[in-house]
This record gives C-alpha cells, structure tokens and sequence, in this order.
C-alpha cells in the first residue's frame, strides 16, 4: 500500500518530467535522482544525495549474503557521462566466511536516437567454509534442508574448501531507440582476465585431489572469455515510472544470460531540481 501511494505521488507530482530521464541500469553511466528509488528484478536503489546512489540486490539478501553497491555520478555531460561504482558483498550464513568486493567506471555517450555504453571492473572474492544450512524461509518454502544435507555430508569427510579469485570484466551496452519511449537494446559481458585458486583440506587425499581438480577446471572454465561471456538482445520500453526489458541471449554459464536479458523496475519519488542537484 505504501509503494502504491508514493508511486500515485509521484506520477502526479512529476511524472512528465520523469519521460525524458534516461533508464538506470547496471550497464548504464546513469544514477538515480537525488530522492528517487527504483525497485525490481535487479534489486532496490535510491538516489541518497546528489549524483550519489546506494542499492542492494534484494535476492541475495535473502538467502544470507548481504551488499551494497554505491555509484558516484563523477561527470554529467549533455552528450557524456562517467559513473564510478563499487560493490560488497558478505556472509550472514554460519559456517561460510565470504568478502566479495568490486570496483569500477562506467561511460555512456548518446546522440540522437543511439546511445553507447562501455564498463569495466576489478572483481576480488574470498570464501571458506560451508553454510552450515539454508535460510529459514527456504526451508519453509522447499520443507526440507538440501544445503544442511550436503554440509553434513562434507563435514563427515572433513571437507574445507577455501577458494580465491580476482577477474577484470568489461560490459557493453548499445540502445536504438524505435519509438518515443522504447527500442532495442543490445549488451554483451565477458571477463578479461581471471586469476584464481581454489583449495579442498580433507583427511583423504583422493578426495582431495578430485574435487579440487574439478573445482579448478569448472573456475578455469568460467573465469575464461570463453566461458564467461554473456551476449544479449532486448526490447526496453518505459511504461509511466515502470521500465521493463524482455529478449534472449547465450552465455558460457547455463542461463546466466537470463538475468541480462530481462528486468522490469520501478522509478518513484525525487526531489525537485536544484542549483545543486545532478541536473539529469
């Protein structure tokens, strides 16, 4: 109820101002207004200050990984813009210690109907340990516990795993706008550089020596350009303050394209411009 009263405010209060705004994606330069929020498939967002945007990935929360991401809007051109954004993420699971941060720049250049986008990012991951069991809403949906079967299972073969990794990425992004408020948009990602180490302590060594050699064939894998690109095409059309996405792709990893390819988010709130504000 709440969502709906402060979307019916919003379109009241600005919604013909909001038509010309351009989208706010994870591929894009662009951040939020200050005041605004956006949720949906990708996660919540708000505009906490001006060209300064906090948000977190909702679904990873809830199975015990709690982030943040932060993105600074650095230059807001006509034509250019430039963001840098970072993200981190921990383990709220016990039996797993995990650190997972990133950092990187964004650049988005429009002209006309086109617009262009191109990112990179350093990617470092620390994890060690086993969760011990699943969230509790998990267990109530599924009515059992698969994660703490598995984890006790390990932990009778005194099974540790202990994995590392650092991987530069580079995202890309081109939209064609067809009609007032939507068109085709276009995005492929793949990782540049991968550098990784995966460890598994077991009293056994055959055991430990099969899983850790299919570990590091599935990370070799994954972390490779071949293995870890990601190739999209999808229809973007903003509805009011809904934008939603849908199309098809192809990645290395099984259905990793999905989450590219398709989106739908909603944009409310915002504080009226201001000599101060991003000017977006």
């Amino acid at each position: 109820m709440l969502l709906l009263a402060l979307l019916s405010l919003s379109a009241s209060a600005g919604g013909h101002a909001r038509r010309d705004l351009p989208v706010v994606a994870e591929y894009s330069a662009h951040t939020l207004r200050f005041g605004e929020i956006q949720v949906g498939s990708a996660g919540l967002y708000a505009g906490v200050a001006p060209r300064v945007q906090l948000g977190t990935r909702l679904l990873i929360d809830t199975v015990g990984l709690p982030n943040v991401s932060l993105r600074v809007h650095a230059y807001d051109g006509d034509a250019l813009d430039v963001t840098l954004h970072g993200t981190a993420l921990s383990s709220a699971l016990e039996g797993l210690d995990a650190l997972a941060v990133s950092a990187g720049a964004t650049v988005s250049a429009s002209r006309g109907r086109f617009s262009g986008h191109l990112g990179s990012r350093l990617h470092r991951i620390d994890l060690q340990g086993i969760p011990s069991g699943a969230p509790d809403w998990v267990r109530a949906v599924v009515g059992s516990d698969p994660v703490a079967s598995a984890a006790t299972e390990l932990n009778e073969l005194g099974v540790s795993p202990v994995f590392d990794a650092t991987a530069a990425t580079v995202r890309g992004a081109a939209e064609v706008r067809l009609i007032p408020r939507g068109g085709l948009l276009f995005q492929g990602a793949t990782t540049m550089w991968a550098r990784s180490a995966a460890q598994l302590s077991a009293p056994n060594d055959d055991v430990r020596f099969d899983a850790t050699t299919q570990i590091a064939d599935m990370l070799d894998n994954y972390a490779s350009p071949g293995g870890a690109w990601v190739a999209t095409v999808s229809w973007q059309q903003s509805l009011g303050p809904m934008t939603v996405r849908a199309g098809a792709g192809g990645s290395g990893v099984p259905l990793a394209w999905i989450g590219q390819a398709m989106a739908a988010s909603l944009r409310f709130g915002g504080f009226k411009k201001t000599p101060d504000a991003s000017g977006d």
